[in-house]
């Protein structure tokens, strides 16, 4: 195997919307970015490049393809391969004379498919290539892919002799979480575990990529996106949209944007870094308490001299971040827009690898994950038992005046978990529900959660939320997306009139049979039909958030 050829492929950018996808390929075998698309898509990709055949390939007509060396240095001086003709012409030039087995790890909230793969050296002159492919596919069309390989220790050929190989801390990091994670009882427990263990993987590797990219821009920060369609490692709430900035304690910054329709918008400045940590609330910032309102603009100074006039804050000591919450009552509503400006001038920063950078945050949020928070989860808690609201620990990330309530739950299939709760005054109040690893289960296509504007309350002021793994066909049913076990987090925020007793939540678990005889007795019956139309109202959230 030339060295050429066994430079394919790691590729990781911004997922782009579908909406932007380039149409008409005829050779697309599936439109719906789900799972099986994804990994289907990408394996005619991975064949395509052993048989020099691209008739199979769906390619976007602006696809774009980069190569690049393990050490960093661009192929052919760092010109990219740019649109369907030119991938194509090189999908056919670079066939590969052998490969490894090929591990998929799929992310379907950013429609992504990581194949990792090695080849072996065929000659004593050349070395084995160790190669990560990430692969950004859009309603079933290849969009972007990036080429990174890693060449391993061995004779050096002309190619490599001056390649090192920064992409093996990130390589080497992939794969230890990864048997920490099927080393773990729950992995191998059923076919679904072992789904949500392989989608935890590729979240932790994602977001340890994205956290990168973000640490490497210090100087001039943006506010991320923290999740997606599926949730990430750490239960995201579907309800909010997260956007986070890194910060300096030194620096001077501005935010601003327009205030979007949703119920709640907070800016946490927290002392960690999201995703690596769970850092305590140093300060929480509203622009509704500056008077800002839906469509109207907003605007505050953060670090810096203190300035006249305006909204200006002190930067607390150790800031690391700003965390903005987003909450929606009501999945109609329109975000915010939100923008951070850096006002003074950063000191220059010696080069750190990002492989290196992200195999150390990959570690962390395992360490922080699996190793820590949900642990102390399940030992502080009791199945099926909720406990009364309190406020969120702003020690561990959590906002500064909300209330919440954490629990577990567990049930079979013919059993229901009831969960009766008030409706409280409130700008927001939800519920949802995440697997055994702490993560959101797709919330479009299953209704993991609902807002008190979302679901129906009785006549008493009640909701009554139902957990079972069937369809109950009642409005307020919770789907544990084939989860028997997992958790369930309720918030409440902006809070008008102070939480009582009243307001703990009850939660009884019941026969299926019998939930109809525990509900009052002019609960509706929701049919299939309606089931889908409760699920396409949630559709169109992802897209404009």
């Amino acid at each position: 195997m030339t060295m050429r050829s066994a430079l394919c492929l790691f590729a990781a950018l911004t997922p782009l919307a579908a909406a932007d996808a380039a149409k008409g390929d005829d050779r697309r075998i599936c439109t719906d970015n789900s799972r099986a698309c994804l990994e289907n898509t990408a394996r005619l990709y991975l064949d395509a490049l052993m048989s020099a055949d691209d008739s199979k390939v769906p390619l976007a007509a602006d696809v774009r393809r980069t190569h690049t060396l393990g050490n960093g240095a661009p192929v052919n001086q760092g010109r990219a391969i740019a649109g369907e003709a030119a991938m194509r012409d090189s999908i056919r030039q670079e066939k590969l004379a052998s490969r490894g087995a090929v591990r998929l790890f799929t992310d379907e909230a950013r429609h992504q498919v990581i194949a990792l793969w090695e080849s072996a050296a065929a000659a004593p002159t050349e070395r084995a290539i160790t190669v990560m492919d990430r692969i950004q596919i859009e309603q079933g069309l290849i969009r972007e892919v990036e080429v990174i390989s890693a060449v391993r220790e061995g004779a050096p050929n002309a190619v490599t002799a001056q390649a090192t190989d920064p992409a093996a801390p990130l390589i080497e990091a992939l794969g230890d979480v990864s048997a920490k994670l099927r080393a773990a009882p729950y992995a191998a427990s059923s076919d679904i575990a072992r789904q949500n263990t392989e989608k935890y993987l590729a979240g932790l590797l994602s977001q340890a990529w994205g956290f990168t990219e973000q640490l490497n821009m210090l100087g001039t920060p943006y506010f991320s996106r923290g999740a997606g369609v599926e949730g990430l490692p750490g239960l995201y709430n579907p309800d909010n949209l997260y956007r986070s900035a890194l910060l300096e304690p030194g620096g001077a910054y501005r935010i601003y944007g327009r205030r979007g329709s949703h119920a709640d918008l907070s800016f946490q400045i927290i002392d960690k870094y999201p995703i690596v940590g769970l850092g305590r609330n140093l300060m929480v910032i509203r622009p509704d308490d500056m008077g800002a309102k839906p469509g109207e603009d907003f605007e505050f100074y953060l670090g810096g001299a203190p300035r006249a006039g305006g909204h200006w804050f002190a930067m607390p000591d150790r800031a690391a971040a700003v965390l903005t919450r987003q909450s929606f009552g009501d999945w109609r509503e329109t975000p915010t827009s939100l923008y951070i400006e850096r006002l003074d001038m950063p000191p220059a920063r010696a080069y750190q690898s990002p492989f290196a950078q992200a195999a150390t945050a990959m570690r962390q949020a395992t360490a922080l994950w699996v190793d820590g928070y949900v642990p102390d989860i399940e030992r502080s808690t009791t199945v099926n038992v909720l406990p009364a609201p309190r406020p969120s620990a702003t020690d561990a990330g959590g906002l500064g005046g909300q209330m919440s309530v954490m629990a577990r739950y567990k049930i079979k299939k013919g059993e229901a978990l009831l969960i009766t709760v008030r409706k409280a005054d409130a700008a927001y109040q939800g519920i949802q529900l995440g697997d055994p690893w702490f993560v959101t289960p797709n919330t479009v296509e299953h209704q993991v959660s609902l807002t008190a504007r979302q679901a129906r309350v009785d006549d008493d002021g009640l909701i009554r939320f139902v957990i079972s793994l069937d369809d109950p066909g009642v409005p307020n049913w919770l789907d544990p997306a084939g989860n028997p076990e997992g958790y369930i987090f309720m918030r409440w925020q902006a809070i008008r009139t102070p939480l009582a007793g009243g307001d703990a939540p009850v939660a009884r678990l019941i026969p299926l049979a019998s939930l109809r005889k525990a509900l009052p007795a002019q609960t509706p019956v929701i049919d299939s039909a309606e089931r889908r139309k409760q699920l396409a109202e949630r559709k169109w959230a992802p897209q404009v958030r």
